[in-house]
C-alpha cells in the first residue's frame, strides 16, 4: 500500500500579538522569618496585599496598609506566598516564612 502526504500552505499577513512588558517593581520586605508585623517599602503605592496559603487559598487580604505594614501575627506557623499589587498595576510575588 501506497501513502499519500499532504503538504499546506497558508500565506498572509500576521499581525502582532500583545506582548507583556513585565518591569519588576523596586520594592522590599522585612523582616523574613516574620513574627507578627511584615514591612513592605516600595517608591510605588502599595494598593493591595494578599496572602496565600501553599495550596492557593487567600487567606488574608489587606486593601488600607498603613506604613507598608501588614499584621501575619495571627497566622500559624509556615510558608505563605503574598501577593502586592501596586498603585501602576504591577503585581509582585513572594515567599515569606512565619515563625
Amino acid at each position: 500500500m501506497i501513502g499519500f502526504g499532504s503538504i499546506f500552505f497558508g500565506a498572509g499577513d500576521c499581525d502582532l500579538l500583545g506582548v507583556f512588558d513585565h518591569t519588576p517593581v523596586d520594592f522590599s520586605y522585612y523582616p523574613n522569618p516574620v513574627t507578627e508585623i511584615l514591612t513592605i517599602e516600595s517608591q510605588v503605592e502599595i494598593r493591595s496585599v494578599r496572602v496565600y496559603n501553599l495550596l492557593g487559598q487567600e487567606i488574608k487580604n489587606f486593601y488600607a496598609i498603613q506604613n507598608g505594614e501588614i499584621a501575619l501575627n495571627d497566622l500559624m506557623s509556615g510558608i505563605y506566598l503574598v501577593k502586592a499589587t501596586f498603585e501602576d498595576g504591577r503585581e509582585e510575588t513572594f515567599k515569606v516564612v512565619k515563625k
